[in-house]
Parts: C-alpha cells; sequence; structure tokens
C-alpha cells in the first residue's frame, strides 16, 4: 500500500508514521561538500550510493552520515555502546547495524514510495509508540525488529 503526504505527515490509510521535518526539494540539500542525489523512488540508487565503491558488499559509513547529517564516528560510538568492541569500518559489527538501518529504510521506502521521504522520516521522526524516539534512535538501540513490526502493521492496515 503506498502512503501519502498529509500536512507534514507520512500517513497509511489511518495511521500516521510521523512528521517530516523538510520539503521535499530541501530533504537531500544540506550544503554539504559532497552533492548528495535526490533518490526520488529509486531504491536501488540509494544503494548504490550507499556502497564503498558501488559494488561491494561493504556500506559506507561516511556516505550513510552524510545522508543522516550524522559524524561517521556516531555510527561507530552507536556500534561500540551496543557491542562493547570497536568497530573499524569493515567492521561485522559496523555493517550489521548499516544494514539494519537500510532495512528499515526499505520497508519504509515501500510503504511511502520515496526514499527520499523515507530518509526524512529515519532520521527526524519521532514515533509516539516508541516513546517519542526516532526510527535512528530505534535502530542504533538495537530495536529494528520492533521497528519492522511496526512498519509491518501499518502496511497491514493497523488500526491504532
Amino acid at each position: 500500500m503506498k502512503g501519502t503526504q498529509s500536512h507534514g505527515d507520512v500517513s497509511f490509510g489511518n495511521a500516521i508514521m510521523g512528521p517530516l521535518s523538510c520539503l521535499d526539494e530541501d530533504i537531500m540539500n544540506d550544503g554539504s561538500e559532497q552533492a548528495i542525489p535526490a533518490f526520488g523512488s529509486d531504491f536501488q540508487a540509494l544503494l548504490h550510493f550507499l556502497l564503498e565503491d558501488g559494488t561491494s558488499t561493504t556500506f559506507s559509513p561516511g556516505r550513510f552520515g552524510l545522508l543522516l547529517g550524522t559524524d561517521p564516528s556516531a555510527l561507530t560510538s552507536a556500534c561500540l555502546e551496543q557491542n562493547g568492541v570497536s568497530p573499524t569500518v569493515e567492521s561485522k559489527y559496523l555493517q550489521a547495524h548499516l544494514r539494519e538501518a537500510v532495512r528499515v529504510i526499505q520497508l519504509a521506502t515501500d510503504l511511502v514510495g520515496s526514499v527520499d521521504k523515507s530518509l526524512a522520516w529515519f532520521k527526524d521522526s519521532p514515533l509516539q509508540v516508541f516513546g517519542c524516539k526516532t526510527p535512528h534512535m530505534l535502530v542504533s538501540e538495537g530495536r529494528t525488529d520492533d521497528l519492522v513490526r511496526y512498519l509491518s502493521s501499518l502496511e497491514d492496515g493497523f488500526a491504532g
């Protein structure tokens, strides 16, 4: 089911995912040195952007941080806290964290039909059902499965 944007919120039927904090044309333009493309509905373009060399299976923490407006070291810190180890770029813990984030973004994209809106939602939308934590915070806390169940309930017609 595709969602519709209503008064800054992304909604699915009667359930609201949360507010979008920026206009469509501003979502991917943060004025940083590296240009971030607008992905529209092309999830494969997002994957290509996030992969280290465009063909590997290693996600770039730098590019992911750029998308979220986060320092890549913050991603590393999240992994350190969650796993009690100091990950490197290639670390299985850091890559697992990035894969979980991409998994949630893909599910949200499937619901709303836009990678750009899904990224904005993932980064900035406090979810009341999770104590007003953002999806990014939930993934960082290792609560991806809870978030996936929530998104599945929206897709299945969650009634509240």
